[in-house]
């Protein structure tokens, strides 16, 4: 089943999915485990109010692979927020890549009712620094 055609269906001009690094090249900064090496997001799926990242990133084993959550707080802001990190193998075939993200994108976007067309959380108010 080809995920992504289904969730572009959904939400349209929305859907953007940007590869930045091959699998392969991620494979071999992984082996060369470089210690100035930290975050790197190299293929990045954007579905309306959600997006998530693959990304490389140095734990205590070294440098590993996940995927990074992401949701709006409405559907026309251009901050993301950080919603959470997911522990779902990552997909290195370049391939493969995309509908396995987006495979895991509905997945969680439908178990947790979240949505990619609009705004699911309730607007909690912050401070604001008053003037001195």
């Amino acid at each position: 089943m080809k995920y992504w055609t289904m969730i572009r269906k959904e939400v349209g001009s929305r859907y953007d999915f940007e590869r930045r690094y091959s699998g392969t090249e991620i494979r071999r900064l992984r082996l060369e485990n470089h210690p100035e090496q930290r975050t790197l997001s190299f293929a990045i799926l954007t579905a309306g109010c959600v997006k998530l990242e693959a990304v490389l990133y140095r734990n205590e084993e070294g440098l590993t692979v996940g995927y990074d959550l992401f949701v709006k707080e409405k559907p026309g802001d251009l901050e993301w927020i950080c919603y959470d990190s997911l522990s779902d193998p990552v997909e290195l075939n370049d391939r493969k890549m995309e509908n396995v993200m987006c495979k895991i994108l509905d997945h969680y976007v439908r178990e947790s009712g979240l949505s990619y067309t609009e705004n699911q959380f309730e607007s909690l108010p912050g401070k604001v620094p008053k003037r001195k």
